[in-house]
């Protein structure tokens, strides 16, 4: 949110209704990814690092990684 200047919701559920939806088709570095299997509200939130990929920390305790992005993910943007 820093480097945009803009403000991100701290949980997952908060981002999902607060950020811009995006198609996958136009998904960009930087856009957070809410899987299918995070549920709906989401209880899980991932930023697209691009080339299929996203950054997440899978659970609390486990070390941030980078994983393929999944089928069936939605997608929301707060920057422009």
């Amino acid at each position: 949110g820093q480097m945009f200047g803009v403000e991100i919701p701290r949980t997952s559920e908060a981002q999902f209704a607060a950020g811009v939806p995006v198609s996958g088709s136009q998904v960009r570095p930087g856009d957070l990814v809410f899987p299918s299997s995070a549920g709906r509200p989401p209880g899980h939130v991932q930023v697209y690092l691009g080339g299929g990929q996203v950054l997440e920390a899978p659970s609390s305790g486990q070390t941030v990684k980078v994983s393929a992005l999944s089928s069936g993910a939605e997608f929301r943007r707060f920057h422009s």
